[in-house]
């Protein structure tokens, strides 16, 4: 049986991309469940996709050759694949683009390769405290240009169920596929045990509001247990350096960004006993997936999360994990793990049991093709009906023509009823 192939073309940084795209991508060819090709792929993007910031550049001085070079790149590429799914775009260029896509499938020369649209957060309710939220805010033109793909993509792909039944409202065919560890690569790696009780967290620089929950259990838990000792990665709230200043050596920041292909061995390199994912309960983090969960339970490290969104979702309280509602939760939660070595290993290796069976790549990216097919029915069940529709408008205008032709030959006199009697 021919294999579906699907083109993949990022928008975002390596990051969104790896989760979203090129895991996926990888794990679809290994398994042989279809055949992938991944367009202007770079492990070390940390912003826009270089493609999107050249074409817009192009479009605005009305530069032909730099365009030229971009579309037909894409276009070789398309015209071999049987699905594209594209990464959320952000430039007036790519969403013309996009919709130059969709004009030529109607004219029929791209047969029903569907065209996606990939979504890993709820753009639509940013806070106002995020970084992004300029970018994304009502009337702005970056969120005018998202919504616009939305409406006009065949199908969206999400990570949560949350944002699917927001999306709804601007697509009718989304399809979640959720984030996945790839067993494979995070498998072969090994914290090694370092002195004391590491808790760590790991994250991107828009959440400071979600640390600040934790801000005042952190002495708290460094006053109670004096073996314990707080990691920090990438995303540094700013209070954490008066926590370094005021607990020598227990308070460790990892202020350098590790680029994707890495950052499971940095991670793992960090030696954790117990992880932390707090997140404030907003609309925006409800549409956040369980990745820091997931990273965890697959080096077999017990997680502490906000009782929030897909953690609630997924996460079985006390069983594969620990979840918190309140300050005193987290203190509660995080004393437990620290003084029970038992209660550790036996949510971390739960974590990673749940995690192999719902979170593996190497099931998820069947559903991934299964969703990708799923839509290519319906733009093909929707072109079907189109043409059916089509031809009984020509079948309704033909008889019409008809029906004028023989009332003009009886207003003219040639026909039976003007025919003399005698």
């Amino acid at each position: 049986m021919e294999q579906t192939k699907i083109l993949f073309i990022p928008t975002c940084n390596a990051g969104v991309s790896y989760w979203r795209m090129w895991n996926f991508a990888n794990g679809i060819h290994r398994n042989g469940y279809g055949a992938t090709d991944i367009l202007w792929y770079d492990k070390k993007q940390v912003d826009l996709a270089p493609w999107e910031i050249e074409l817009q550049a192009a479009y605005d001085a009305d530069s032909y050759v730099p365009q030229y070079k971009i579309t037909n790149e894409m276009w070789q590429r398309l015209r071999q694949a049987d699905a594209v799914v594209f990464g959320m775009v952000h430039t007036q260029s790519a969403i013309d683009l996009i919709e130059s896509v969709l004009d030529i499938r109607r004219a029929g020369h791209l047969r029903y390769v569907p065209v996606l649209m990939e979504m890993d957060d709820n753009i639509l309710s940013v806070p106002t405290q995020n970084p992004a939220y300029a970018a994304y805010a009502p009337g702005s033109e970056i969120r005018r240009i998202t919504e616009r793909q939305m409406r006009i993509s065949d199908g969206i792909i999400v990570s949560t169920p949350y944002l699917r039944d927001v999306f709804r409202d601007y697509n009718e065919n989304v399809y979640v596929v959720p984030n996945s560890v790839d067993f494979k690569m995070w498998g072969k790696l090994k914290n090694k045990p370092k002195p004391g009780i590491r808790i760590g967290w790991s994250g991107g620089s828009a959440h400071a509001e979600d640390l600040a929950t934790i801000e005042e259990v952190i002495p708290r838990i460094l006053d109670a247990h004096k073996d314990a000792k707080f990691v920090f990665v990438h995303g540094i709230a700013p209070f954490m350096f008066d926590l370094e200043k005021k607990y020598p050596g227990r308070v460790e920041l990892h202020k350098e960004w590790t680029f994707i292909d890495k950052y499971p061995a940095k991670i793992a390199s960090l030696d954790f006993d117990i992880t932390m994912a707090p997140l404030i309960d907003s609309a925006f983090n409800r549409g956040k997936s369980n990745l820091r969960w997931l990273e965890a339970a697959a080096l077999g490290i017990p997680c502490v999360a906000s009782n929030v969104g897909h953690f609630a979702e997924t996460i079985e309280n006390n069983v594969d994990g620990l979840l918190c509602d309140s300050e005193d939760d987290w203190f509660k939660n995080l004393s437990r793990l620290i003084t029970d070595k038992r209660l550790r290993q036996g949510i971390g290796m739960r974590a990673r049991a749940t995690a192999e069976y719902a979170f593996n790549i190497d099931k998820t990216s069947q559903t991934y093709v299964d969703s990708v097919i799923a839509c290519g029915n319906s733009v093909a069940d929707r072109a079907v009906i189109a043409a059916q529709k089509a031809l009984e408008v020509r079948e309704s205008e033909n008889e019409h023509d008809q029906s004028a032709v023989a009332d003009s030959c009886l207003a003219d006199g040639g026909g039976p009823a003007a025919e003399p009697v005698f």
